[in-house]
């Protein structure tokens, strides 16, 4: 199995960063939560290989749709976990969490490279 490298870049440590040290102290991940995290994984991964970070966004739409429960019923670390097992999910959670906060601050064309 060929290795994927894809990074992002965002200015400052990412919340995600900060909980790492949680992850161990969490609820185990249900059978349920690896099978979701693990088709958005596969998924990140084909539009990665297909043109990078701007095929991602152009069809995350349909991730989110299985992100957003995901994230919203995970216990404190859980999602630490997931990205830490998944690297495709991590990219995809990380870049979430960089066009949240490009969206926050103002600074969403910073987020997308342009």
């Amino acid at each position: 199995m060929a290795q994927i490298m894809f990074s992002i870049s965002v200015a400052g440590p990412s919340a995600y960063d900060a909980r790492k040290t949680e992850a161990a102290m969490t609820t185990p991940l249900s059978q349920s939560q690896i099978n979701t995290a693990s088709q958005i994984d596969v998924e990140v991964v084909r539009l990665l290989k297909l043109d990078g970070d701007e095929a991602l966004v152009m069809g995350m739409l349909p991730l989110m749709g299985k992100f957003k429960p995901l994230m919203d019923d995970a216990k404190p670390g859980q999602l630490d976990l997931l990205c830490d097992q998944f690297l495709g999910f991590g990219h995809f959670a990380k870049l979430l969490e960089a066009m949240a906060m490009g969206i926050e601050d103002g600074h969403f064309d910073d987020v997308l490279g342009k």
